[in-house]
């Protein structure tokens, strides 16, 4: 069965490695910062990172019921762990935003 992790770099990119494969698939999703503060860009994030699930977790042209079955279950793993890095990311940006404004207020 295909599964796939999601590391959100630091570089603002999000890489996908299906882990049950010999040689792991890579691929990266591009976001600036600034997306993380809106919903709408939340949202674009969102969408490439399901499109980069999507190809990564491919199933052969006639795939096998097991084979639709793994690869759901890969896409669905892969957009859980992606999910959870970008709200780890948000809260990292809004941490950062506070402790800039109580700089602010202070100084």
């Amino acid at each position: 069965m295909k599964t796939a992790m999601l590391i959100a770099a630091s570089t603002a990119a999000v890489f996908f490695a299906p882990a049950a494969m010999a040689e792991p698939l890579t691929d990266y999703v591009e976001y600036n910062s600034a997306d993380l503060t809106t919903p709408h860009g939340l949202d674009r994030i969102k969408a490439r990172i399901a499109g980069v699930a999507e190809r990564v977790c491919q199933a052969p042209n006639q795939p096998t019921l097991r084979e639709r079955v793994d690869r759901e279950a890969c896409v669905a793993d892969a957009i859980a762990g992606a999910e959870a890095q970008l709200e780890r990311r948000v809260a990292q940006l809004r941490v950062r935003q506070l402790a800039a404004a109580g700089e602010t207020a202070a100084g």
